[in-house]
């Protein structure tokens, strides 16, 4: 009897332990969740930057308000992880299309320096041919003082503004050079009131970095100012 007993209460038992395990409810899949993808929004320096140089006026190109974008880019620049990824070469590749516009503009005024010390040297070359000993002669404060008033009025601070910005273009390209021109014309002038370098070679010299620059149209053509090469907020 108590066998029969125990086989029973075994047999209950397995019957319970079957009956808990087919009323186990299913484990519930897990949510799929779609994760939106983080943004890195640029800096916001950056993005001030980027909604001032979209608008800057292109047609014609403002050359003051693009020589202040050009310092500021620099100033960016300057602090480590300011500029995202290719933020800095994207940026810097629409300041080098416009600058095109700075490279003219140097020409241009170039030509007025050329003008300017022409006519100094005109008269300098005068009183040398009167003088006892040309070589040593001195220049008189006159005539250098209205040179350097005449250059002033008309270009030198457009010029270092102009040579700040282009000889950071890429060495020996057609920008770099019209701008080292401009960069050193302090040396330059110098150099033909001295006799050092001519004023026949000097001329030659910037004709043929004028001649080498590329079409004054292409900036507004080929390049677009929208600020799409960084990551800004939207206004609200």
């Amino acid at each position: 009897m108590n066998r029969q007993t125990t086989t029973l209460k075994m047999m209950m038992l397995v019957a319970s332990m079957t009956i808990v395990a087919g009323c186990k409810p299913p484990s519930e899949a897990p949510e799929s969740t779609s994760e939106q993808p983080m943004v890195r929004y640029s800096n916001t320096k950056v993005c001030e930057f980027a909604q001032e140089l979209a608008g800057l006026p292109t047609n014609p190109v403002n050359t003051a308000e693009l020589r202040y974008l050009n310092e500021q880019w620099r100033d960016l620049n300057r602090t480590e992880g300011m500029f995202r990824n290719s933020e800095a070469d994207d940026s810097r590749a629409i300041l080098s299309a416009l600058n095109i516009a700075l490279a003219h503009e140097t020409a241009g005024l170039l030509q007025q320096v050329i003008a300017v010390t022409a006519e100094a040297y005109e008269q300098i070359e005068g009183l040398r041919a009167y003088a006892s000993d040309p070589e040593n002669m001195k220049v008189p404060d006159s005539i250098t003082r209205t040179l350097v008033n005449k250059l002033e009025e008309c270009c030198l601070n457009q010029l270092n503004g102009n040579a700040t910005a282009l000889v950071r273009e890429k060495k020996n390209s057609p920008l770099y050079n019209i701008g080292t021109s401009a960069y050193f014309i302090n040396r330059d002038v110098n150099q033909i009131l001295r006799n050092e370098l001519t004023l026949t070679d000097y001329e030659a010299r910037v004709a043929k970095a004028s001649a080498a620059l590329p079409p004054l149209s292409a900036p507004t053509k080929t390049i677009s100012t929208a600020p799409t090469w960084a990551q800004c907020r939207s206004a609200e």
